[in-house]
């Protein structure tokens, strides 16, 4: 006996985490990288999915057509998934260290266009450790003070160094 293994196309099983699955939409991208195969990506879409959450493991049975070519690719093996998620409505990305957290809550201190201190309330949506993105309070393309001291206050004017871009209390 034997078995034949149609390699030019390889389908690449997924299960989704519950948090993604939403976004999951046949022809949506995904790029799968293979550890024995370092430096190279291969691009494929999802060619289907199982429209429903596994319930013990809520997640979502996805799967990817994966063009192989050159046969570099074998079945069976372990790969890693990255999928080019779109998002609706996507945050706005500030170094973490742009973070005020005082009785008032979260904030950032927003520069307005009197040279003087705002201080916007925001929510956090995703912490990236370097940076977070904000999901509410800013609208983007904001001027930003980073690393406001503790005795920053609402309406404070500033004195802004066009050299370096950084703001000085005066």
């Amino acid at each position: 006996m034997f078995t034949l293994v149609r390699d030019d196309v390889l389908r690449v099983q997924v299960n989704v985490p519950q948090a993604l699955a939403i976004a999951m939409r046949d022809g949506l991208e995904a790029k799968v990288r293979v550890f024995e195969v370092p430096g190279r990506v291969f691009t494929g879409k999802i060619a289907r999915n199982s429209g429903a959450l596994l319930s013990s493991s809520r997640t979502l049975a996805v799967e990817v057509d994966v063009p192989n070519p050159d046969h570099v690719l074998r079945a069976g093996l372990f790969v890693n998934v990255s999928f080019a998620v779109p998002r609706e409505h996507p945050g706005i990305e500030v170094p973490a260290e742009a973070l005020i957290f005082n009785q008032r809550g979260l904030q950032v201190a927003v520069l307005n266009d009197d040279k003087s201190v705002h201080l916007q309330l925001v929510n956090v949506y995703r912490d990236r450790g370097a940076t977070v993105e904000i999901d509410q309070g800013l609208r983007g393309g904001e001027d930003i003070v980073l690393s406001p001291p503790a005795s920053l206050t609402d309406g404070v004017k500033v004195k802004v160094n066009s050299d370096e871009k950084v703001a000085d209390r005066k």
